[in-house]
C-alpha cells in the first residue's frame, strides 16, 4: 500500500464520514457531486429505502374540477328533476371552490287550480345559482366521502335566496373520473323552494 493510500485508510474524516459496504470511506467527486444514491436514480412512487420519492398521497392538486349533478325530488303534487353543472378550483386536495348552475327541465309543471298553488308547495320550472366550497374526506381513495354547502339564488316565483348542503360518496374509476349516489337539501329564503332530493353525482378532474 502506497503513503496516499494509507493516508485515505486512516483518515476517513478527511474524505467524509461514510463508508460503503466494505468499510472504506466514500470519497466525493471532484466536482463536488454526491454518490449516487444506493437503489438506482430517485423517481416518484417507490417505497422509502430504494432511492425513490413516495408517492403523495392526498390527492390532486391545482386542477379544474367539474360536476354534474342529477337531483330527484318528489313532492305531494309530482315530482322534479334538476340538473346542475359545477365548476370548481381544487385549491387543496380536500378542498373544492366554485360556481354552479342548474335548473328543472323535467316534471314540475302546474296548473293554477292545483291545490299545491295556495300552499306554495308546487314543485315547478326554476333556475338555481350561486358559489359552493366542496371538502373531500378521501381524495386519493378510491372511495372518497364528501360534503358540500352553497350559497345563491333561485328564480321560483321570484328572484330570491336559495342555499343548500349536500353530501355523497364517490367512487373513483381511475385519476380523472368518480361517480356516486348524493343527497341534498335546499333551503329557499323570501318565497323560494326548501326540498330535499336524492341524485347521482359524477366528477371530473382535469
Amino acid at each position: 500500500m502506497t503513503w496516499e493510500g494509507a493516508a485515505r485508510a486512516d483518515s476517513p474524516a478527511e474524505y467524509g464520514d461514510d463508508i460503503d459496504s466494505t468499510g472504506a470511506p466514500v470519497v466525493p467527486k471532484p466536482d463536488g457531486e454526491a454518490p449516487p444514491v444506493k437503489g438506482g436514480p430517485v423517481s416518484v412512487g417507490d417505497t422509502p429505502g430504494t432511492g425513490k420519492l413516495p408517492r403523495s398521497t392526498r390527492g390532486r392538486l391545482d386542477r379544474l374540477d367539474v360536476e354534474l349533478r342529477e337531483l330527484w325530488a318528489r313532492g305531494t303534487y309530482g315530482h322534479e328533476s334538476f340538473t346542475e353543472l359545477r365548476l370548481g378550483y381544487r385549491m387543496l386536495p380536500e378542498l373544492t371552490f366554485g360556481l354552479y348552475f342548474g335548473g328543472t327541465f323535467l316534471g314540475g309543471t302546474t296548473t293554477s287550480d292545483d291545490p299545491c298553488v295556495a300552499s306554495d308547495t308546487c314543485y315547478s320550472s326554476h333556475v338555481r345559482f350561486g358559489a359552493f366550497g366542496l371538502m373531500h374526506l378521501a381524495p386519493n381513495g378510491v372511495f372518497d366521502p364528501w360534503l358540500s354547502l352553497g350559497l345563491g339564488g333561485a328564480t321560483y316565483h321570484r328572484v330570491g335566496l336559495d342555499a343548500e348542503g349536500s353530501a355523497g360518496l364517490d367512487l373513483r374509476m381511475g385519476t380523472v373520473m368518480a361517480l356516486g349516489p348524493m343527497v341534498t337539501h335546499a333551503q329557499g329564503f323570501g318565497g323560494q323552494q326548501t326540498w330535499n332530493a336524492y341524485g347521482v353525482h359524477l366528477l371530473i378532474t382535469l
